[in-house]
This record gives structure tokens, C-alpha cells and sequence, in this order.
């Protein structure tokens, strides 16, 4: 298992660290709009991807779900011939790339602690929506298919956010966009925790759409910022983005095998206001 897990993390490095470049050099000057359609194809996969799993579990059992690895066989086929030909190594030499890097690095570390507050405190709900939602549907009453739906109508709004707040960043900048994400994330995740029934499925749409149209945001402020090595950029925004992710799940998974799932739910939208000083310190373009 741990060796699966060891090929799965680095095969997700390789694809996540380049792309999001590749996409800013085909989007011109409109890079959140390209980031928000690169988020919305991995959002729609996320949509997709519970129905498809319950699915081939009724059908199979957990143990016959190896029969879809040919699904992703051919989306890696599709990915190298649809990518091959965009080339992001030839406007850096190598030299400069070696001897400035530290530099960059040193450059770039106010901006990256900037990032590590905003993504830790968003993700403890992320976290905790995108785990737990199925479990916690289930401590509700609901049925585990009930949660399954629930998280794709959770994913499907967030695909719809990561279109729309990607292009409303170009026309209103990033900073704004995140300073609207923040405020209403937590009121939008706190009514959801206390609503019951199919009422609250309007307002997890509504929060989906919200919450997961963040990273689109910070992808598109990313690459502003790394105009020099966008990839290296890249790659310490998703060192902080995983590694925050990472924390945070462990953080609201004690939390609710400590206070209860229901509790953290709740507890999570008070943590996500941690994150607007962090907004209010990005500098203005």
C-alpha cells in the first residue's frame, strides 16, 4: 500500500506541477480565466468520480473497483497527446534557472507564508466538507447514496465557481475576489451545519460554490507573481497547498473523533475566519 501511495503522490506531482503553467502560456493575458476552465475539468472529475466509485461498488464490490483503472489509462493516453507539444523549458536557461534560484526562493518566502495561513485555514472546512460529507450525512439520518449525492452537488457547484471566480478575478483583480470568498464561506458553511434535511442542499450548492473557486484564485495569483519561473512558483504553491491540506485533514479528523462530526462542521467555519488577515495582507497589484 505505501509503495501505491509513493507512485500516486509522485504521478499527481509530475501532472499538477507543470500544468497550471502550460495553461497560463496558452491563456495570454487572461490567466484566471485559463486557470478557472484547468480547475474546472479536475472539479467535474470530482463530481463524477463519487457516482462512478458507489457505482462500480454495487456492481462489483470494493475489491472489483480495479476494474475502472482502464478509464484512467486512457486519460493519461489523451493528457500526453493533448499536452506534448506545449513546451515551458525553452524561454529559461538552465544557468540562470541554477544560479537564481535560492534567490527567488528568498525573494518569494513573504509571499508563500502569505499563502500557507490562507490555504491552512480554508482547508480545515475543505477538509472536512470533502471527507466527512458522506459520513456526516449518514450521522443525519440520510443514506450513504444520499451522501454520495451531496458531495457531487458539493463538487458540480464548485466546478461552476472555479469558471466564475477565475474570470471575475480578471476583471475585478484577486485580492477582491478572495476578500468575498472569505467572508462568505464561513457564514455559508455555519448555516449548512445547522439546517437539516434536503433544505440544506441549496446551501451547500451555494458553498460549493464559494469555497472551492479559492484555488483557482491562487493558482491565477501564482503564476502573476512567478513571472520569472513560473514552475518553480508552482511548485512551492503546491507544497504549501498539499501540506496544508494535508494538516488540515488530520486536524478535523481529531477534531471529530474528539467533539463529534457535527461539532467540527460548525468549529470549521469559526477556523476559516483565520484566514481573512492573510487576504488583507496580499499586496495590490
Amino acid at each position: 500500500i505505501a509503495v501505491l501511495l509513493l507512485v500516486t503522490g509522485i504521478s499527481s506531482a509530475l501532472f499538477h506541477v507543470p500544468t497550471p503553467v502550460m495553461v497560463r502560456k496558452v491563456s495570454g493575458d487572461q490567466i484566471g480565466r485559463g486557470m478557472s476552465w484547468y480547475m474546472f475539468g479536475g472539479e467535474i472529475a470530482r463530481t463524477i468520480g463519487p457516482l462512478m466509485a458507489l457505482g462500480a461498488i454495487s456492481l462489483w464490490g470494493l475489491e472489483g473497483t480495479w476494474k475502472l483503472i482502464p478509464f484512467g489509462l486512457a486519460a493519461s493516453v489523451l493528457l500526453y497527446f493533448k499536452l506534448r507539444k506545449i513546451s515551458i523549458s525553452e524561454e529559461f536557461s538552465n544557468e540562470s534557472a541554477i544560479l537564481g534560484l535560492r534567490k527567488t526562493f528568498r525573494q518569494s518566502m513573504p509571499f508563500f507564508i502569505l499563502l500557507v495561513g490562507l490555504t491552512f485555514f480554508r482547508s480545515v472546512m475543505r477538509a472536512a466538507l470533502t471527507t466527512f460529507l458522506p459520513t456526516y450525512m449518514t450521522l443525519k439520518g440520510e443514506s450513504l447514496w444520499t451522501g454520495g449525492i451531496y458531495l457531487s452537488v458539493l463538487e458540480l457547484s464548485g466546478a461552476a465557481g472555479t469558471l466564475f471566480w477565475g474570470y471575475y478575478s480578471d476583471r475585478i483583480g484577486r485580492r477582491k475576489a478572495l476578500k468575498i470568498i472569505v467572508y462568505a464561506a464561513p457564514v455559508l458553511m455555519y448555516l449548512f451545519s445547522v439546517v437539516d434535511g434536503w433544505a440544506s442542499l441549496p446551501v451547500l450548492a451555494v458553498l460549493g460554490f464559494f469555497l472551492l473557486g479559492t484555488t483557482t484564485i491562487l493558482l491565477a495569483l501564482t503564476q502573476d507573481s512567478g513571472t520569472e519561473r513560473p514552475a518553480f512558483f508552482n511548485s512551492m504553491f503546491l507544497t504549501v497547498s498539499f501540506g496544508s491540506e494535508a494538516m488540515a485533514l488530520m486536524i478535523a479528523g481529531g477534531m471529530a473523533a474528539w467533539i463529534g462530526l457535527e461539532m467540527t462542521f460548525t468549529l470549521s467555519a469559526v477556523i476559516s475566519l483565520g484566514a481573512i488577515p492573510f487576504v488583507f495582507m496580499i499586496k495590490k497589484p
